[in-house]
């Protein structure tokens, strides 16, 4: 009977350490635009202890909410005991939450304590990510109490293109506009627009000092499923991709008529003075 009952309160602690620190995270079925504002989450403390770490080490590096979501789901499978991901499931989590991005860096790491984390990634992360040019960041922490663990996870990206919010899935014959700002250095953009069928269409264009873009992706009505948009800035290293996203298009129906503000991320996690405290 003892047995029975330390059994039971071994698995509910196991249970009841995969929980994702107190904050809860977004469905993924209700991000319905890449680039969309509403996926984001609080930060915890592990993950504002990190964040601050590489804030604080690598000047200009932005952390990004909805990344530090997906980092927070993948941190989260890592404490179920999935340890390796493969590349088209982490592909298709970014998708999921409508991360865009082309150029992506993953890290992850499991300790004792936070703070042996941070400390690791003070010694041996800062450096690459400078030397990486990474710009923005997405944080992901989970503490397991039984048995005791915490995972992290760091999704690291090179953004050069701000893309508008675009819908995920479209039921529409007409063209929508794919809009957005590309960062300065890129006088000249590549788009490359991959039908169901298997065509590609390509188109260039230059782009002015603001860095502005609009520009028609032009669905066949006649050629429905899942097309895939690329978009590559070309600088003086030539071009590179900085953009990649599948839009569900079905050839009929409308456009979706939600209006959605873009908020411009926050540069440092929040509860600062608390990460300060723990470094």
């Amino acid at each position: 009977m003892k047995r029975l009952i330390a059994c039971c309160f071994i698995l509910i602690l196991m249970i009841a350490g995969c929980r994702n620190g107190g904050y809860e995270l977004p469905e993924p079925g209700s991000i319905s635009y890449y680039a969309d504002p509403s996926c984001t989450t609080q930060l915890n403390k592990s993950e504002t202890l990190v964040g601050f770490t590489i804030t604080n080490g690598v000047p200009n590096i932005e952390i990004d909410r909805c990344l530090s979501v997906v980092a927070r789901a993948i941190a989260i499978r890592m404490a179920r005991g999935q340890k390796d991901l493969t590349s088209d499931e982490i592909k298709d989590l970014l998708l999921s939450y409508g991360v865009a991005d082309g150029q992506i860096g993953l890290r992850t790491y499991s300790a004792m304590r936070t703070k042996t984390i941070a400390d690791m990634i003070k010694r041996n992360v800062l450096s690459e990510v400078k030397e990486g040019g990474y710009t923005h960041f997405g944080v992901g922490a989970l503490r397991r109490w039984f048995p005791p663990r915490v995972y992290v996870v760091l999704v690291l990206v090179r953004r050069s293109v701000f893309i508008d919010p675009f819908p995920k899935r479209i039921a529409h014959a007409a063209t929508p506009t794919l809009s957005g700002r590309v960062a300065a250095g890129y006088p000249k953009m590549h788009l490359f627009l991959s039908f169901p069928s298997g065509r590609v269409l390509q188109t260039e264009f230059e782009l002015d000092e603001t860095g502005r873009f609009e520009v028609p992706l032009p669905f066949d009505p006649k050629d429905p499923g899942t097309y895939l948009v690329e978009l590559e800035p070309e600088g003086r290293r030539g071009p590179e991709v900085a953009t990649l996203f599948t839009v569900d298009f079905k050839g009929s129906g409308r456009l979706p008529s939600v209006e959605i503000v873009a908020e411009k991320p926050e540069v440092v996690p929040a509860d600062t003075e608390s990460a300060r405290r723990l470094l």
